[in-house]
């Protein structure tokens, strides 16, 4: 039998022509005769973490295939680049799979091991352990008699799925990873591939299972953010990119200009922290902008002030580009780096000038710098009021001493990089984040959610150049030299997650189209009380959506037109 009837389903490990299906008949007889071993093997498919450049000039990732001898040696037996694998990444077909366990039965890698067939063969991808069912057990099992003829034509037939044998799915062995690390290093080395630490960063799954804190909490009363099962952690990473590869398709940013800003209220619910908090630290206001371009998405800025210093920057940058005719921006630009942090506004921990925006260090409330109480002796905190500056000084008085020394020591002490090391306040009610969501290309992901999107069989728009959808946060503040990228919290996924949930629903669309023309959306299907207790499954749920002002319409505007006079407003 040479080939599969017509009419006839042909499995995937059969082979896609003649000739390849006569050879894996022909390999798995041959198999199949030889005598079992007590070996234990187990089949691993992973891609390596390294971006190789591809014929039509893209970046991929090659997998490779792994046979591990689990038991009794626990070492690697043999590893393979599917065919094509260099050139466009593409994963081996299950007959590719099938053709390389046979072969290792047969002529094995190894020096000196022996032509034997496995006791058993587990997998650690569901997906491929049902596609060589059949010929893994007419390989592994004796009992099984039936000739290939019978093994070929039960494909897709009622008796074969009563019989749903399929071979042990198993956790991936210890050594897998630091295997593919060391390989990847080596090719690195070589000049054959490249990598960057960004796609070395933890994914999402690794920094929901690390828990954390609330990043502008307040004291007792901050978020201590829960540590998720894994398979909660899955649950939330799976939502967000089915809600990010819908809302790819539905291109909001087609729609609506990059200029109208709309203020946001949430509440994190009760579940996510370790106590109870109350609930007025719980609401969370960010403001939203929806971002166009070649890098569409949506933005969570803190304020409405550091949505106009983002907003002018983009401008003075597509100014830059235009006058100039070219792409050339600085080293800021190309990171795009926030231009409104205070950090960049202040040189020294001790200098008089003063920010136009600070946090209040005892509740962590956005207010203006020049209406702040500052400490007098050594200028770095900033209160919103008397009464918080009296609170918060049996935490200060030991900050306060060190900074205050060192200034008396320094006139001026940088905060850039490479400058002398000062006792830097880094409370998180310092700090504030800009939440970002946005679509690039597939190189820009961690390895981490690379390998979780495949795992998963998560959708992304693969077809689109910039389809993949990459969520961080922008980490900026006081007492910080510059900017940190991070990976989203809890709380932050679950806010971009419900901000996509409303955009879906006809009426967010709707009502974002409308710009400054739409009223205040009040959800009146949820009360405080609701989100804490019978929706408590949800982590954050949006209470409003109303419009602030189109920021191309606003005084800004000027900064655009006057270099000069931007630097001079945002600096």
């Amino acid at each position: 039998m040479t080939a599969a009837s017509p009419g006839v389903s042909v499995p995937p490990w059969y082979g896609n022509d003649t000739e390849t299906r006569d050879r894996i008949l022909s390999k798995l007889r041959m198999a199949r005769r030889r005598p079992a071993s007590r070996d234990h093997w187990q089949f691993v498919v992973k891609r390596l973490r390294l971006w190789l450049g591809s014929a039509d000039g893209k970046q991929v990732r090659p997998p490779c295939m792994l046979i591990l001898d689990l038991y009794p040696n626990g070492a690697l037996r043999a590893h393979k680049f599917p065919p094509n694998a260099v050139k466009d990444g593409r994963l081996a077909a299950a007959w590719e799979m099938l053709e390389f366990l046979l072969d290792e039965v047969l002529t094995p890698q190894r020096e000196n091991a022996a032509s034997l067939r496995p006791a058993s063969i587990s997998f650690t991808n569901r997906n491929i352990a049902r596609a060589l069912a059949d010929p893994v057990r007419f390989l592994v099992c004796e009992q099984v008699t039936q000739d290939l003829h019978a093994l070929v034509s039960r494909a897709g037939s009622a008796a074969a799925e009563a019989d749903c044998w399929s071979p042990p799915v198993l956790a991936e062995a210890d050594g897998v990873r630091e295997f593919m690390q060391r390989f990847a290093q080596n090719l690195i080395a070589k000049g054959k591939g490249a990598s960057s630490t960004a796609s070395e960063a933890p994914g999402l799954i690794q920094g929901l299972l690390a828990g954390g804190e609330r990043r502008d909490g307040r004291q007792d009363n901050r978020y201590i953010l829960q540590a998720l099962p894994l398979s909660k952690c899955e649950l939330l990473v799976g939502q967000y990119y089915c809600l990010a590869y819908a809302l790819f398709h539905r291109k909001p940013w087609d729609e609506l200009p990059e200029s109208w800003l709309f203020r946001v209220e949430s509440i994190c619910v009760e579940q996510v922290m370790q106590r109870p908090v109350a609930e007025r630290w719980r609401r969370h206001v960010r403001f939203l902008a929806v971002l166009g371009g070649e890098t569409p998405g949506f933005v969570g800025l803190p304020s409405v002030r550091a949505a106009r210093k983002r907003y002018a920057a983009s401008m003075r940058r597509l100014k830059k580009e235009t006058e100039e005719g070219s792409s050339t921006v600085s080293e800021a630009e190309s990171l795009d780096v926030p231009l409104y942090l205070p950090s960049e506004a202040v040189s020294s921990v001790s200098a008089d000038s003063i920010p136009d925006v600070v946090l209040c260090a005892f509740t962590g409330q956005i207010i203006s710098g020049p209406n702040a109480n500052r400490c007098s002796r050594c200028k770095s905190a900033y209160y919103i009021d008397e009464e918080a500056q009296r609170a918060d000084w049996s935490r200060h008085a030991t900050e306060c001493d060190a900074i205050a020394q060192l200034s008396a020591s320094a006139a001026a002490v940088s905060l850039r990089p490479g400058a002398p090391e000062c006792p830097q306040i880094s409370r998180p009610f310092w700090r504030y984040a800009e939440l970002v969501h946005i679509y690039m290309e597939e190189s820009s992901l961690t390895f981490d959610d690379l390998d979780a999107i495949e795992e998963y069989a998560w959708p992304v728009a693969r077809d689109a150049r910039n389809g993949w959808p990459v969520p961080f946060v922008t980490v900026g503040g006081h007492a910080l030299p510059r900017p940190s990228v991070e990976r989203p919290n809890l709380e932050e996924l679950s806010w971009m997650i419900a901000v996509m949930e409303w955009m879906l629903e006809h009426q967010g669309i709707a009502r974002l189209r409308s710009g400054m023309q739409m009223g205040r959306w009040q959800n009146d299907s949820i009360s405080s009380s609701a989100a804490a207790g019978e929706q408590s499954a949800q982590h954050v749920v949006l209470l409003s959506v109303e419009p602030v002002e189109d920021m191309k319409q606003t005084a800004i505007t000027r900064y655009c037109a006057e270099p000069s006079a931007s630097t001079a407003a945002i600096g």
